[in-house]
């Protein structure tokens, strides 16, 4: 008995990161990333109600350096 397997396989090369400015895939990216930051905006405004509401302020709110701190972690 004759077993083939028909199959097909795509080969795809990218050169580079560089979207045509007015392209789909270059709009289709920016609304993610846009998307994405007012996500994390809301998400962190969720975290920083909890911790007020737990420790009823800020731990670092007046302590400049910590903040920038907490914030590059």
């Amino acid at each position: 008995m004759d077993d083939q397997i028909d199959h097909m396989v795509f080969h795809v090369q990218f050169d580079g990161d560089i979207l045509p400015v007015e392209s789909d895939d270059k709009m289709d990216q920016d609304e993610y990333w846009d998307q994405k930051e007012i996500h994390n905006k809301k998400m962190l405004a969720l975290m920083n109600k909890e911790v007020i509401s737990e420790f009823g302020k800020d731990p670092l709110e007046d302590d400049k350096r910590a903040q920038r701190k907490s914030l590059r972690n």
